[in-house]
């Protein structure tokens, strides 16, 4: 019999996390008064500015993560955008039938006209936002503020420019407007994520404690599901203390609940036959052997002939043959009778030059039999996970492939390592990969590269805001004067870039 709960239900703790679900940020922490414990509680101010395109004022004091401008930028990602994308088809491929998008704006904008078409359809999203170097950076949103104000705002300074606490923090001023830019940006992006999809943010260590409290905060804490280091470089004299040589992977889901757990990794290069008919046509497999020498028993039901296209037939080698239990040492298949009979469509017997098997005239074999291993069901089936230190995709990788193309770019990341990200999150078939900070492209080429190994149609949404190029860098001198530039420019002539 079914226990009955000898206490009633706490209705206000089963409606916060409703409110949790559809507004993370505004779940906080209280103490209850009355046993002195902390619980949930809603942060009213929060929920108000979420439900508001303006800006709505009484803050109280609470655990959270705040800076001048914060209430600014909340405002500017719920305000609507009455802007639209206008199609560019002299610049484009295929642009009746591809379904790959790129974009060049402010990203804001960008993901606010996303939400008409992509709401809730994202399956993957991977960023690299500018780092905060301590300058002002080129996303001037209307929350940015100069020195004087921002001083004024944190209670650094007077209204007449008296300062009120010893030591200000001048270069919290940046820290703040970084917040801004990124936590606006991101609250739009959560709408684009599907229930079961996965954001990947690249970040140093200036601003990775900040960003991880941010996304707490957007995604919800229980959505972090790790950060991963990421070897950036194998060799680095900058830096007075520590040469600098990774940087971080923070990693959230939209439902920790929805999301596929990751993906261990698979060779691809090992997947090199089509299926050309069958339910299967069009996904990639390997080749396995039936028989391998390594599994012994005295199975019968795995010591069976096997026909081959000449009429003869083929068996692993040993001293008994079918009706007669095996003995112990014969060559068994790796499949029942009933399982090869079940999945012939997956048997696939060749002559070869050397067989480990018998012919029935008890000669070696000519011919040899093989299963079909689909890639697809390795990485369905998978239970080894990707280790949070990830080595082999150093930044210098990237500025080779631009190299190649005759694209000087000293900032791109490698497309192996977006490729990677994709794998292990399980994007397949024609999931939609995000990257609303597009740089040069890498995103872009990543997604038709990965595709063309393993025969899915994944696509491509990524967003650049026409940043102007230092005149000291080689692109500016080649001719170049935006980053969009030289997006456009690496997807036109990459190897993938005629499969938009």
């Amino acid at each position: 019999m079914e226990k009955l709960k000898m206490h009633s239900l706490d209705v206000t703790q089963d409606n916060i996390a409703k409110i949790k679900e559809l507004f993370p940020g505004c779940v906080t922490e209280a103490r209850d008064e009355a046993s002195g414990k902390l619980r949930l509680a809603v942060d009213f101010d929060q929920l108000r500015q979420e439900l508001s395109d303006s800006i709505v004022e009484g803050p109280q004091e609470r655990y959270r993560l705040d800076w001048p401008g914060k209430r600014e930028a909340l405002a500017l990602a719920n305000a609507p955008v009455g802007k639209t994308l206008r199609p560019l088809i002299s610049e484009s491929e295929n642009f009746l039938e591809t379904r790959n998008i790129f974009i060049e704006g402010d990203n804001l904008d960008v993901l606010k006209t996303l939400q008409e078409n992509f709401l809730g359809k994202v399956k993957m999203i991977y960023v690299d936002p500018p780092y905060n170097t301590g300058r002002d950076f080129v996303y001037r949103d209307d929350f940015a503020e100069n020195s004087r104000e921002y001083l004024r705002q944190s209670m650094q300074q007077s209204a007449e420019g008296e300062k009120l606490i010893a030591n200000p923090e001048f270069s919290g001023r940046f820290h703040s407007n970084w917040l801004s830019m990124i936590y606006a940006r991101l609250k739009v992006a959560r709408n684009l994520l599907s229930e079961d999809g996965i954001i990947f943010i690249s970040i140093d260590d200036v601003e990775v404690d900040n960003l991880k409290k941010v996304c707490n905060e957007v995604f919800g804490e229980g959505n972090f599901i790790g950060c991963a280091g990421r070897i950036t470089k194998k060799s680095n004299n900058k830096g007075e203390f520590w040469a600098p040589n990774f940087d971080y992977i923070l990693t959230y889901a939209k439902s920790s609940d929805f999301a596929e757990p990751f993906f261990g990794g698979v060779n691809f290069d090992a997947y090199k036959e089509i299926d050309d008919e069958g339910p299967r046509a069009g996904e990639p497999y390997q080749l396995v052997r039936l028989y391998m020498s390594t599994i012994q028993n005295r199975n019968p039901d795995q010591r069976f002939w096997v026909e081959c296209p000449d009429g003869s037939r083929v068996i692993p080698p040993g001293s008994t043959f079918p009706p007669v239990r095996p003995n112990l040492g014969d060559g068994i298949w790796r499949w029942s009778k009933q399982k090869f009979e079940a999945e012939r469509d997956r048997i696939v017997v060749k002559r070869v030059r050397s067989s480990n098997l018998v012919s029935d005239s008890g000669e070696p074999a000519l011919w040899n039999v093989f299963t079909k291993t689909y890639l697809a069901d390795v990485i369905e089936n998978a239970t080894a996970k990707p280790n949070s230190f990830i080595e082999g995709h150093i930044n210098q990788l990237g500025s080779h492939e631009l190299k190649k193309l005759g694209i000087p770019f000293s900032y791109s990341k490698p497309t192996s390592l977006i490729e990677y990200l994709a794998e292990i999150s399980k994007t397949k078939g024609d999931d939609i990969i995000l990257d609303f900070f597009g740089g040069s492209g890498t995103t872009a080429e990543a997604v038709l590269s990965l595709n063309s190994k393993t025969g899915d149609r994944r696509r491509f949404i990524v967003a650049q805001i026409p940043e102007e190029i230092d005149p000291n860098q080689d692109a500016y001198k080649q001719g170049y004067r935006y980053i969009t530039e030289i997006a456009k420019e690496g997807l036109k002539y990459r190897p993938y870039g005629r499969r938009l």
